[in-house]
């Protein structure tokens, strides 16, 4: 396996790893809390460019999110350009980890399950593998009842706001099913996955999407891929609230503003998102406490008021606010 070193400004190290039927990058951003922290995505780029715009971005939000989130891991992420993982693939996975003895830890991300790691895991220590899908649901919902709590428009709970769920994989299936609990639930889901649909829509106070109900939509929850915010929409999204678990919603930093200014209130989603990488953290920190894993998980929304305090007091969009808190910690 042949590996290629570059360098770029504030990462620590980026290299990829390749052979015949084998492209990985891994993007270490930081080590300065801890071992770097971030998942392996696993899906057919177009282009090893695609791909290393796709680690970087990644990589650099696992800083955030670590240090928010209060936890001694740094930032990292491992991208491998491939249509699905094959055995071979995942013990290759495995061979790569090794080579970074410990200062990069990896778990599931889009494209790899907890079967893939456990895979993984025969080659290597360097793995986390309890399934944090549910407990990156339960983040996602403390920010959002934090977020609506904070706009004051509706009170203090979801009773009868409309909220869209978009992608029901691993995170949006039990968050429309956390959401469906609640009082009254009004909830919309979409998933290019017809059978999905239907199985959401099973549930209490849940119904397919149709393009006109997106007029009506009070609270956005992106739970599939990123960029859903790009040049097309971001001078029109009206959406009270944009709060999901997908990684990168925005297709540039830039348009936070631009939601800032059009009162669209946008939770960055490294920090609603955070309860995946709580349930790897506990469990490296071993042994694993569920217990712990759910308290730290459910500080989420008090960590986002902080944050929209902090944005209110200054006059700047709350990502702009949750990156000076998360560089506290990086300093």
């Amino acid at each position: 396996m042949q590996v290629t070193y570059e360098a770029h400004p504030n990462y620590e190290q980026i290299a990829t790893f390749h052979d015949d039927d084998f492209h990985c990058i891994v993007a270490i951003h930081s080590t300065r809390l801890g071992p770097a922290f971030g998942g392996c995505r696993l899906k057919p780029y177009l282009t090893h460019a695609d791909a290393m715009v796709d680690v970087l971005r990644l990589a650099k939000a696992m800083t955030y999110k670590c240090s928010l989130a209060d936890l001694n891991f740094g930032g990292g992420k491992m991208v491998v350009i491939a249509d699905h993982p094959t055995r071979d693939i995942l013990l290759k996975i495995g061979e790569v980890l090794n080579q970074f003895a410990g200062s990069f830890i990896t778990g599931e991300d889009i494209g790899t399950t907890p079967d893939d790691i456990a895979v993984v895991n025969e080659v290597t220590p360097y793995v986390a593998r309890i399934d944090g899908s549910a407990m990156t649901a339960r983040g996602v919902l403390s920010a959002m009842l934090a977020a609506a709590l904070y706009h004051k428009e509706w009170g203090d709970s979801l009773d009868g706001v409309a909220i869209w769920v978009q992608g029901l994989g691993k995170v949006g299936m039990p968050l429309t099913y956390m959401l469906s609990q609640h009082d009254h639930p009004n909830i919309y889901v979409s998933d290019l996955r017809a059978n999905l649909v239907s199985q959401a829509c099973s549930l209490p106070g849940v119904y397919s999407l149709t393009e006109n109900d997106k007029k009506f939509i009070s609270i956005y929850a992106p739970c599939a891929m990123g960029q859903v915010v790009h040049p097309g929409n971001v001078h029109t999204l009206r959406h009270s609230i944009i709060c999901g678990a997908a990684n990168n919603q925005l297709l540039d930093d830039s348009y936070a503003e631009v939601l800032y200014k059009n009162d669209v209130l946008y939770v960055p989603d490294w920090l609603a998102n955070a309860g995946g990488v709580i349930v790897g953290a506990c469990e490296a920190d071993g042994p694993y406490d569920k217990t712990r894993a759910e308290t730290m998980t459910d500080d989420i929304g008090q960590r986002l008021i902080r944050v929209l305090e902090m944005a209110d007091k200054e006059g700047i969009p709350p990502l702009h606010a949750a990156k000076r808190l998360a560089e506290v910690r990086l300093l």
